[in-house]
């Protein structure tokens, strides 16, 4: 799924902010946290003991992955951002974290724009990556 998002032209202002956290949190309340459907897929495919392997992998990386992603910002590595967020998205969408998903390709989209929204949409990746990784923790408790 694409996504644009509104694109304020003016420098950026609250109001701007309010509005792209506005249209944030609209989209990602279409989107389910984690999709089980596929991740029953995906743990009919890859058997769920490989499954359970790649969700702790992917829980103990997640504070890497948003602190990897504020370094990049802040030394302006757009770049760096762009890739990051990219391979992120992939590990999202793989397990089925459709929201942080839908986040790190926006991230990657606007990236290579040296977009000053950039800095909005990371914030809103710490709450989504949590809530992520507290179901993928009761997913894997549940299926040990």
């Amino acid at each position: 799924m694409s996504t644009h998002l509104p694109s304020p032209t003016a420098e950026e202002c609250p109001a701007a902010n309010s509005k792209i956290d506005a249209s944030i949190s609209d989209l990602l309340s279409e989107l389910p946290v984690i999709d089980l459907l596929l991740w029953d897929e995906l743990a009919a495919v890859i058997g769920p003991d490989a499954c359970l392997l790649l969700a702790t992998q992917f829980i103990s990386c997640a504070s890497n992955q948003l602190s990897s992603l504020q370094h990049a910002l802040t030394t302006g590595n757009y770049e760096e951002l762009g890739l990051k967020a990219h391979q992120f998205k992939g590990e999202c969408r793989q397990l089925g974290a459709q929201r942080l998903g839908e986040l790190y390709q926006i991230i990657e989209q606007l990236a290579p724009q040296k977009s000053n929204q950039l800095s909005i949409y990371l914030e809103h990746l710490q709450p989504e990556l949590t809530q992520a990784c507290q179901i993928l923790s009761r997913i894997a408790a549940h299926e040990k």
